[in-house]
């Protein structure tokens, strides 16, 4: 017969699929192959990104940032690097430096407090020069 294909379902029954049925049969087949394919490169892809890349030079690691702080506060993201403590561990009046919140827009830059300057410029009355040593705490002893 033109326009049927021959299914069998078993020995015994024989059934035409019309040519419209074995398309979709086969598109179906060929989507079904196709999402498996996508979700196992999905998979693959997020396993790879998973993986931190090494520091910049120039920069320090999270893993530095975080030793200064209490193990209260938790990471949210690595690239930038978020960090809180959760509500219930604010039972201060005011937040102790190695609880307070991180929330950096880019990596942590590895400055030496002894020369770094921030110098202000521009639309302002006056231009200043500030030496970051000047406004560094010593660490407690």
């Amino acid at each position: 017969m033109p326009g049927k294909i021959k299914q069998a379902t078993n020995r015994s029954h024989r059934r035409e699929l019309s040519r419209r049925e074995f398309i979709e049969r086969i598109a179906g087949a060929g989507a079904v192959a196709a999402v498996a394919t996508f979700r196992q490169d999905v998979w693959a892809q997020a396993a790879e990104t998973a993986k931190t890349p090494p520091e910049p030079a120039g920069t320090v690691s999270n893993t530095a940032v975080l030793a200064d702080k209490n193990p209260a506060l938790k990471p949210h993201s690595d690239r930038p690097l978020t960090a809180s403590v959760a509500a219930e561990e604010h039972n201060f009046a005011v937040t102790p430096n190695d609880r307070m919140f991180i929330r950096n827009n880019l990596l942590t830059p590895d400055i030496d407090a002894g020369t770094h300057r921030l110098v202000i410029k521009g639309l302002v009355e006056r231009n200043s020069r500030f030496r970051l040593i000047n406004y560094v705490l010593p660490s407690p002893s």
